[in-house]
This record gives structure tokens, C-alpha cells and sequence, in this order.
């Protein structure tokens, strides 16, 4: 069902402000019937009190859903006096008749900062370490994705994620779809921008963003810096998380693998590390 947010204007082009330039260049007595239309409706091009009308209709919607879930919400009605040719009265409905003081034009941006203000977060838990086998590393070759450690809960008026990948270059491989990866001496940079990747769910951008060690060689350690930018405020940080890939195994890894010891037939590994005649 629609209501008042879908009457935003969210779209306007630098053609629809040439347009209503050219109208108000024009003047009303110029204007054919259609255009005259056009004008009083509020041409898409200009800010007019249509516009200003849409935002505090659609402020006063918003604050109406929050306090029917019990949060405060932090919308200030702003009273008009009109003075027209008919008379005087005082409402909260712009007309054309209406200029706008500089107290009023600072309440009516105060009421959509405060808007964003309120619903401007992020809220996100980031694994300390990931471990997935309980061995303390991954084996070279093997992937990670960014939502196998970084969970979000929480989120409105996102711009970006970025992951910061501290490792010696060249060890590992990042990838992404819609992440724009940058490599540097100290490992790399991988951005998502919100609002012009394909992926509503923050958790199917997460996903998308993958790590492997390509380090058969070596012990790798990598740590994981993840933050977001919203539309309002600085940086946020989400959290890191350590991971490491190693080439080496455990004992119980090695007990796994090979049942004996190779250096005495018959003995287990257990019975080797101890001394024991395998019997």
C-alpha cells in the first residue's frame, strides 16, 4: 500500500532544474495552459513548498510508526502564520503565500538532521578470531568470506563497508563482487558502496567478499578491520578478527592422517611420542 514516502522526490535530474529555470525565466504570462499546470503543481526541478509539504508529511509519518513502537521520536511540528488577502491563521501546511523566515527554514532542516540523527546506525559483532576447524589456521588454498566473521544486526542509512586486510602482500587473494579491491604494502583495501552495489542484505555483501592463503610455504597471519560510513557521522568501527593459514598440522591432524609411524612398524604415534614399544 502507498503512503506519503512514496511521493518523495528522490530522482530530480540536472535537465528537470534546467526545466524549471526556463518556466521561471519565462514568467506566468508567457506560459501556455500546460505549463501553467506544470507550475502550480510544483515543477520537478525546484523546491518548492510541494517539496516542503512531502518532507514534514513524511517526517510526521515516520514519527507516528516510532511511537507506536514506544521510541521517542524527535519531530517539532513548525506553525505557519499566513497572511493573505483573505486573512490571517496558523497551521503547519505551506502555501504559496508563505516565505519562510531563516528560524523557520532552520527548525525544518533541524527536523531532518534529528530524523537522521535517530536512525542513522549500525550494529555489528565481529569474531576475535576465526578458527573454523579448531586448529588455530586454515590450510593454504582454503576460503573465507567476510560474513563468516563480521555479522550484522542492525542497519540504516549506510554508504559503505570497507575491510582493512593487514597481511604481507601477495599471501592471500581478496575478491569480490561490487567490492573495488586495492592492494598496498601492508595488505589491502576492499570497499562496498551501498547504495550502487546489487546487494540489498548487508549480510549478501559480506558474503560476496572472499579471502584464500595462497602461501603454501609459509605461516601467513592476517587481521581484519571492518568499518562502515553512514549518512550521517564519521568512520564507524565494526570490529577485527585475526585469521591465520598455515601449511604445518597439528599432532592430532598427523594422527588422523596416518594411523602408525612410519620410522617403527606397528607403533602409533601416541607410542612413539612416549617411548612405548607399541605393544
Amino acid at each position: 500500500m502507498r503512503n506519503i514516502l512514496d511521493t518523495l522526490v528522490t530522482g530530480r535530474t540536472q535537465a528537470d532544474v534546467d526545466r524549471a529555470r526556463e518556466m521561471d525565466r519565462k514568467g506566468w504570462a508567457a506560459m501556455t495552459a500546460a505549463e501553467k499546470t506544470e507550475f502550480l503543481n510544483g515543477p520537478w526541478g525546484a523546491y518548492t513548498r510541494h517539496d516542503m509539504n512531502r518532507v514534514t508529511g513524511a517526517l510526521a509519518y515516520l514519527e507516528s510508526l516510532m511511537n507506536r513502537t514506544g521510541a521517542t521520536g524527535s519531530y517539532e511540528p513548525i506553525p505557519i502564520r499566513h497572511v493573505t488577502a483573505g486573512g490571517t491563521w496558523t497551521d503547519t501546511v505551506w502555501i504559496d503565500e508563505d516565505k519562510p523566515r531563516p528560524s523557520q527554514w532552520a527548525a525544518y532542516l533541524a527536523n531532518v538532521e534529528r530524523y537522521w540523527d535517530y536512525v542513522c546506525r549500525i550494529t555489528a559483532a565481529v569474531l576475535p578470531r576465526w578458527d573454523p576447524h579448531k586448529n588455530g589456521y586454515l590450510k593454504p588454498g582454503e576460503r573465507m568470506r567476510a560474513d563468516d566473521v563480521c555479522a550484522v544486526s542492525e542497519c540504516c542509512g549506510l554508504l559503505e563497508l570497507s575491510a582493512e586486510i593487514a597481511c604481507p602482500p601477495g599471501a592471500v587473494s581478496v575478491s569480490g563482487t561490487a567490492w573495488s579491491v586495492e592492494r598496498g604494502d601492508g595488505g589491502y583495501t576492499a570497499a562496498y558502496r551501498y547504495l550502487e552495489g546489487p546487494f540489498p542484505d548487508i549480510k549478501d555483501a559480506l558474503d560476496a567478499l572472499e579471502l584464500t592463503g595462497t602461501d603454501g610455504e609459509n605461516v601467513v597471519d592476517v587481521t581484519l578491520s571492518f568499518s562502515a560510513r553512514l549518512r550521517r557521522g564519521a568512520w564507524a568501527a565494526l570490529g577485527a578478527c585475526a585469521v591465520r593459514w598455515s601449511p604445518f598440522r597439528t599432532w592430532a591432524e598427523f594422527g588422523a592422517a596416518w594411523g602408525v609411524w612410519g620410522g617403527a612398524e606397528g607403533r602409533s604415534w601416541d607410542s612413539a611420542i612416549k617411548g612405548g614399544d607399541g605393544g
